[in-house]
């Protein structure tokens, strides 16, 4: 499926312009209802690149990148462009939320295809230290050039007391969070982050509790701990919001985590 910007924009001239007769109210109420639809239209290639090459097994996200055409990599590369275009600064908590997800996770697919066949993420760039692009300079958000880091650590972490996001953010990779099949949006966020996160500590790869009662997670707990809780305690507690069933009556008799894991395999078919 094509993508076609400019046609985007037109039509929100055109539409914008039926407003222009309207009262000064009405036409600033229709002139906001147009942007909101146009951002949210502009999610249309992207949801379709994701149901279409997306395939859930075991309950973990694949992509089929080798499947992917040439046509369909363009309209993903159109895709982030059109992302960049716009400016998140004017948009509200929700819709920041949202778009920096679909950026960062639309881009993060594209750097896979570019270099694919490819493992690991980890084998993208970066260096000894450092593996991984993340520290590239590969996006351009409002005339300022940012690396993956930079939108998630240096925007969205440090902006947002909001600890979810870390099930909405995807690197390419079997042990994180999964790839949603769908575009973020601001008017489904807070349920889509909830079952992100039931899906994530649903599966082993996020939380496992051995017959013993010994408790691995996922090591975004590790890594990022302070967007949890404090300590240990108050990073189950946050995982047992999410938890249901047996897994739950385990966690509920957990008072520590004693290992962390993660999957740094490419999330492929």
């Amino acid at each position: 499926m094509t993508f076609s910007r400019p046609a985007l924009l037109a039509s929100v001239a055109l539409l914008s312009l039926g407003a222009a007769h309207l009262t000064p109210a009405a036409a600033m109420t229709s002139t906001t209802n147009i942007t909101q639809e146009a951002e949210t239209n502009i999610n249309a290639p992207y949801n379709a690149f994701l149901a279409k090459y997306i395939t859930e097994q075991d309950g973990i996200h694949l992509v089929d990148y080798a499947g992917v055409t040439a046509e369909d990599r363009a309209s993903l590369s159109a895709y982030v462009k059109a992302l960049e275009a716009l400016t998140p600064s004017t948009m509200s908590r929700e819709e920041k939320l949202a778009y920096y997800a679909n950026i960062y996770n639309a881009k993060t697919i594209e750097i896979i295809l570019d270099n694919y066949p490819v493992t690991s993420i980890r084998k993208i760039g970066g260096n000894l230290v450092q593996p991984g692009p993340w520290n590239e300079k590969v996006l351009t958000i409002e005339g300022k050039e940012l690396s993956l880091n930079n939108v998630e650590h240096d925007i969205v972490r440090a902006d947002f007391d909001e600890p979810r996001v870390h099930y909405a953010f995807n690197c390419a990779s079997i042990g994180c969070p999964n790839l949603m099949i769908r575009a973020w949006e601001a008017e489904t966020l807070e349920e889509d982050f909830d079952a992100a996160a039931r899906a994530y500590i649903a599966h082993p790869r996020g939380v496992n509790i051995d017959d013993r009662g010994r408790v691995q997670a996922s090591s975004i707990y590790k890594w990022f701990k302070k967007d949890f809780g404090r300590n240990d305690g108050e990073v189950l507690d946050h995982i047992r919001q999410y938890a249901t069933g047996e897994k739950l009556e385990k966690l509920n008799a957990a008072t520590k985590i004693n290992s962390y894991d993660y999957d740094w395999d490419l999330n492929e078919v």
